[in-house]
């Protein structure tokens, strides 16, 4: 959670002096690239999924994207104009992380067998994700509301052209979200996330250990 949500939100507050002062027609860009169109489960009484059996690694993705998607939301709904934000699935990518020395023995005897086939045929090379990533800093993914966005702007993940918030498949298509933040009550649980967010960071800011 630390490393996959907080961290994440932390480094866009802390960013926002500077992004607020973008001369982009479409408005500074934010790019966040972790696991977008995997929304399922969220567990609104357990944000920090403290319970037991919450933190599961496919319940705790999911649930990661639904509060990435609705704390940036929020952001860009009080920066209109002024930044854009793109949560985006890369897809399966050939990076070195693969041969990294500290992987747990069962991986490295598994990859050569499975990993490296399954890259051959469905990864997408490095250098092929670094430019879609960078594609995703155009104005067709533009701020809400900004004057000098693209002929055809991107679907935001609310369904609504221009949203802002873009979730994003590995092909820089657009994956239709919208749905899944219909059956959770969007407007109201965006609003216990900013706020249970934004007391974490200030209580760790102020030194204490947050427990909520």
């Amino acid at each position: 959670m630390a490393l996959m949500y907080y961290s994440r939100m932390r480094f866009v507050v802390n960013l926002l002096p500077l992004l607020l002062e973008s001369k982009s027609p479409s408005g500074a860009h934010i790019v966040s690239i972790y696991a977008a169109g995997s929304e399922d489960k969220l567990f609104t009484e357990d944000l920090s999924l403290r319970q037991p059996g919450h933190f599961d690694y496919m319940t705790a993705r999911s649930h990661m994207v639904y509060m990435k998607s609705l704390f940036m939301d929020k952001l860009a709904a009080r920066y209109p104009g002024k930044i854009s934000f793109c949560h985006v699935f890369p897809g399966l990518v050939a990076t070195p992380g693969f041969k990294n020395p500290e992987l747990p023995l069962w991986f490295k005897v598994l990859f050569p067998i499975v990993g490296r086939p399954l890259i051959w045929l469905i990864g997408v090379p490095a250098q092929e994700a670094g430019a879609r990533m960078l594609y995703l800093a155009t104005p067709k993914f533009a701020a809400r509301g900004a004057a000098g966005g693209a002929d055809e702007v991107a679907v935001g993940f609310d369904g609504q052209p221009g949203n802002g918030v873009y979730s994003v498949w590995h092909k820089s298509n657009i994956k239709a979200v919208h749905e899944a933040y219909e059956r959770i009550e969007k407007d109201e649980v965006r609003e216990k996330v900013w706020t249970h967010t934004n007391k974490a960071f200030d209580e760790i800011s102020a030194g204490k250990v947050f427990t909520e």
